[in-house]
């Protein structure tokens, strides 16, 4: 199961790489103490593609999800909307 679409996985990879050299990298340096501006709009974007990551993993691969139907199906289609707009970029459709 894609967790993103290529396009979104292109995307949020810059503030994916932005996150781990900027807090993850000096977190590590400072022995695991933390300090960053949460209300950096970089930070905001790696923790909506970490939170998408962890809705979506946790729907397939967990009997015991507490998504309810109606979560399920808004994630369902936001996905397929997704992996629809990757294939007719892709001229496939």
């Amino acid at each position: 199961v894609p967790l993103l679409c290529h396009d979104c996985e292109e995307l949020f990879s810059k503030y994916e790489t932005d996150f781990s050299n900027k807090i993850f990298t000096k977190t590590v340096k400072n022995n695991g103490d933390i300090c960053f501006d949460s209300n950096n709009v970089n930070f905001s974007y790696f923790m909506l593609s970490v939170a998408w990551r962890i809705m979506v993993n946790t729907m397939y691969s967990d009997d015991s999800s507490t998504f309810t139907t109606k979560e399920e199906q808004k994630i369902n289609e936001v996905r397929d909307v997704q992996n629809a707009n990757f294939l007719k970029r892709r001229r496939y459709i």
